[in-house]
């Protein structure tokens, strides 16, 4: 039996009680105010990450990870509202600035991708989602910050390297410019960066089977949630979902909480009615679990061949030591 499984009897059940409750909190406002541009998809993922897998990166310092994640809501609506450029060209900006801020303060919040790419996705240019980030977001960290006490500042900060630093850009490079062939934002939903970034960052490569399951409870999340809202017509299909996605993700072990947020996104993007999704979102999952994989082993494939170029060799370990934060004095 796996840890996951083990720990439904110990706490899971009241921990996802919890996730549940603050997903029903935004539902319950979204639908009261009719304001759909309050969803905030990552409130699912921080939430699960934060009470129900207990992350330890984010729980150690969830003060700077909310700061960042609020950030990059406002970003994304000032970048929407501002910048007179093509959406992939937005999609772009974002991320890299987004991005920038997570290697350069070295918080491993990795959900303020997706935070930051919705409003893009969407031109929302209202100040009601930062709002809501700010809220919705607040409610798990206010939890975690009253039952464990942690100090205000980053605890693990996340290892910066060149070479990982190369995977996570070409990932999300790919997934771009996939974005750019179909035509469509579609093809890779926002919160699918953040699953291909904690593909990359994991400390240990990820095998194939714990990345097909990890896909397949992706699509299952989102495929579900769609069918539930066409039946029934209802943000709180979500609920649902997030129930029968924790068990799931519990039974096999898949600690990803970007499946959390993609068993929201559906009703974010209106467009739980287009079969296109259905196909579009394909593309995504599979980018999102083979890219890092993919992009690792060509990164490490050239790393090996300077290697047998002495001053080549030489010339990239200097430039490693150089960008390698852990390094410095």
């Amino acid at each position: 039996m796996t840890r996951l499984s083990a720990d439904w009897s110990e706490g899971h059940w009241l921990r996802g009680l919890v996730v549940l409750i603050t997903v029903a909190m935004m539902a319950i406002v979204v639908t009261v105010f009719h304001e759909q541009t309050m969803v905030v998809p990552e409130v699912g993922a921080v939430t699960t990450g934060l009470i129900f897998f207990q992350i330890d990166e984010w729980r150690k310092g969830p003060i700077p990870f909310y700061l960042v994640i609020c950030g990059a809501a406002f970003l994304g609506v000032e970048v929407a509202r501002y910048l007179p450029v093509d959406l992939i060209a937005q999609i772009v900006i974002t991320l890299a600035a987004i991005l920038g801020a997570i290697l350069f303060f070295r918080v491993p919040a990795f959900p303020a991708l997706s935070a930051g790419l919705l409003p893009v996705y969407l031109h929302l240019v209202s100040p009601l989602y930062v709002v809501a980030v700010i809220v919705f977001m607040g409610l798990p960290i206010l939890f975690v910050v009253i039952t464990e006490r942690p100090g205000l500042g980053p605890a693990s900060p996340i290892p910066v390297t060149l070479r990982s630093t190369i995977i996570i850009v070409g990932s999300l490079g790919t997934m771009v410019l996939a974005v750019w062939l179909v035509h469509s934002p579609l093809a890779v939903l926002p919160p699918l960066f953040v699953a291909a970034v904690e593909n990359a960052n994991a400390p240990k490569a990820r095998g194939v089977r714990q990345l097909s399951w990890t896909a397949l409870a992706i699509l299952g999340a989102i495929e579900l949630t769609i069918l539930l809202f066409l039946t029934l017509n209802s943000n709180f299909v979500v609920l649902v979902t997030i129930l029968l996605t924790l068990v799931l993700v519990t039974r096999f072990a898949i600690e990803s909480p970007p499946i959390l947020a993609l068993a929201i996104i559906p009703i974010v993007f209106n467009h739980a009615n287009d079969v296109h999704i259905s196909y579009l979102i394909l593309i995504g999952i599979a980018l999102s679990q083979i890219a890092p994989p993919l992009v690792a082993s060509a990164t490490d494939a050239a790393i090996a061949l300077l290697g047998s170029d002495r001053s080549s060799a030489t010339d990239y370990d200097r430039i490693e030591a150089d960008f390698d934060l852990d390094n410095r004095a």
